[in-house]
């Protein structure tokens, strides 16, 4: 029985119907009804045959054609042979992950005949696939073609992906042949151009439909290429048996349109999934916030840092970076290590090459064993063909990337208009998804003020804003935060430059004074508030100052604790907190 079972979990039925499990029964959720509890009876009779019982009284045709499958799919193939397990395989196909790392081996007998084998936790061999992480085959060459944006061919089948890769080209597949794909393996080709070659009978024609629609949306080209030439139930390996070239192959590529979902083509009554409804079981399972940096920046997200002109943002945004890319605390706060990516926007970069040099002096790092990356241009960000490029051209998985300036970087685009400022956001966030970690735009703050320059898009759409100033010694700069969306926001505190070899290094420098991190609109409104305290709306009438820019200093006082809210009144505590610090603040605003 456990041979039957082996052979019918390849069925294009059991697969579709995800069953889990030795079998030879299972309970799943039907496919030819709105079902949330599984009410699909499914069973394997020892000839090999699946029956199918839907307790909602779905019948089977319909249950077969919601799956994309016929009614002979739930019988035995003819002449399958027998498995033996000490008999000698006629090729074995290694499935590894992105480090070369084994996961599980598929073998193929004589007759068209396969098993499957890992091992167990004890060192045994274990004859199915249960439990192991399931990946493409020939995963690090997918990985390498996606980051350099080469063709990849999708086939059905290992030695198809071998007799792929013999003409010098990128081949994949999926263990367990058709109808077997899983969200894991589009994953893989996230931004990839992909080919899918099927074969020549209805079961490959479904597959590579079901492989196309599972990739819309993730990879960046799609094209199914019908072979000419090809026999009944033929494929690849015919097809470059009977004299198929390289050339051929990549002349029928370029001929071949783009995919779009056409349900009719192959009779798929099913669109793809564009959106995911999360039950809240599911969101408990969600992780919590992962930090890049301890309380500072967090994985996988979009970050502004923004100080007016020579307040050492580069240092800081280069200081972050590399200390990312080294694995090593940033000012006592711990990283998490990755791939750094600087996109240094107003080049000169032999004074770049000084400035990381004298950071490796300070921090004692060998510059040759950091995965830290220079890109010495702009990138445009208004531009979809440049942000592409960039994007096929990234390194894959960056921990960080730093664009620097974000002024320089949107040449043509007002910072000033919300829908300019969006196609940055929408730049940012591509190069982000791409990267799988976080953006950092480096940028200006408003003359005179303590805001980031431009349109309020850009603050409402970044996960945290870190603001720069510097203070009356030149060489010190007070970092704050000013916006913190899944997290507290930090503590100000200093950093001061120092020279090191033939350029300079950041050094911490301790926490400022509390009146130290006020701006002039800070002071206006600390002035401005009546001793008997006041409502939101009279003390806004009172500062003369822009709606945004009021609130944004009521914020930083209440931080500062230099004001404090009674129910609907706010009062100053500046005179009784700090004793005459309150006739300081008037003069310095005067």
């Amino acid at each position: 029985m456990q041979l039957e079972i082996a052979q019918a979990l390849r069925s294009p039925v059991l697969s579709a119907l995800q069953v889990e499990g030795s079998g030879p029964s299972w309970s799943v959720l039907c496919p030819a009804h709105a079902d949330t509890k599984p009410s699909l009876s499914v069973k394997l009779t020892h000839e090999g045959t699946i029956l199918l019982r839907c307790h909602a009284n779905c019948s089977t045709e319909a249950i077969v054609a919601a799956v994309q499958c016929t009614m002979s799919d739930l019988y035995p193939a003819q002449e399958q042979g027998t498995y033996s397990r000490h008999e000698e395989p006629s090729a074995v196909y290694p499935y590894v992950d992105e480090n070369d790392v084994l996961q599980h081996e598929v073998l193929r007998y004589a007759g068209n005949r396969f098993m499957q084998r890992h091992l167990g936790p004890n060192g045994k061999t274990v004859w199915n696939t249960q439990g192991v992480r399931h990946v493409l085959y020939r995963l690090p060459a997918v990985i390498e073609a996606v980051a350099l944006g080469r063709q990849i061919f999708i086939v059905e089948g290992e030695k198809d992906a071998e007799n792929v890769a013999g003409l010098g080209l990128t081949a994949t597949t999926n263990c367990g042949g058709a109808g077997r794909w899983r969200p894991e393996y589009s994953d893989a080709l996230r931004h990839a151009v992909v080919t899918i070659l099927p074969d020549n009978d209805e079961t490959g024609q479904r597959h590579a439909l079901a492989v196309a629609t599972a990739l819309i949306g993730v990879a960046r080209e799609i094209r199914i290429v019908q072979l000419p030439g090809l026999p009944e139930k033929g494929d690849v390996s015919d097809w470059i048996a009977a004299g198929g070239r390289r050339e051929e192959l990549e002349v029928l590529v370029a001929n071949a349109a783009l995919f779009e979902l056409q349900p009719s083509l192959f009779s798929s009554p099913t669109p793809p999934r564009r959106y995911q409804f999360h039950t809240m079981d599911e969101l408990a399972t969600f992780p919590p916030t992962e930090w890049l940096v301890e309380e500072l920046l967090v994985c996988e997200s979009l970050a502004i840092m923004y100080a007016p002109p020579a307040s050492y943002k580069s240092f800081l945004a280069l200081d972050i970076a590399l200390c990312v890319a080294a694995g090593i605390p940033w000012n006592g706060r711990a990283v998490r290590q990755g791939a750094a990516v600087y996109v240094a926007a107003e080049g000169n970069v032999g004074q770049m090459a000084k400035r990381v040099s004298a950071w490796c002096t300070h921090h004692g790092v060998d510059p040759s064993s950091l995965p830290f990356t220079v890109v010495p241009s702009m990138v445009e960000l208004g531009s979809e063909h440049a942000i592409a490029d960039f994007i096929r051209e990234l390194p894959s998985r960056s921990a960080i990337v730093v664009i620097d300036t974000l002024a320089r970087c949107a040449p043509g685009l007002d910072e000033n208009r919300s829908a300019d400022m969006g196609r940055v956001i929408q730049a940012a966030d591509r190069i982000r998804e791409a990267a799988g970690g976080l953006v950092l735009l480096v940028h200006h703050a408003r003359k005179n003020d303590s805001q980031i320059r431009g349109s309020s898009a850009l603050e409402a759409a970044a996960d945290t804003t870190i603001a720069l100033r510097r203070s009356n010694n030149a060489a010190v700069v007070t970092v704050s935060c000013t916006k913190q969306k899944d997290a507290a926001e930090f503590e100000d505190f200093m950093l001061q430059i120092t020279d090191v070899a033939s350029s300079a290094v950041l050094i911490p420098a301790g926490k400022p004074q509390k009146r130290s991190t006020l701006s002039t609109n800070d002071h206006k409104a600390l002035l401005a508030l009546a001793p008997e305290g006041a409502s939101s709306a009279a003390w806004l009438a009172a500062c003369h100052l822009r709606p945004s820019s009021y609130h944004e200093s009521k914020k930083r006082l209440l931080r500062n604790q230099l004001v404090r809210q009674d129910g609907k009144l706010f009062r100053s505590t500046a005179s009784s907190d700090t004793g005459d610090s309150f006739g300081e603040l008037s003069e310095a605003a005067a």
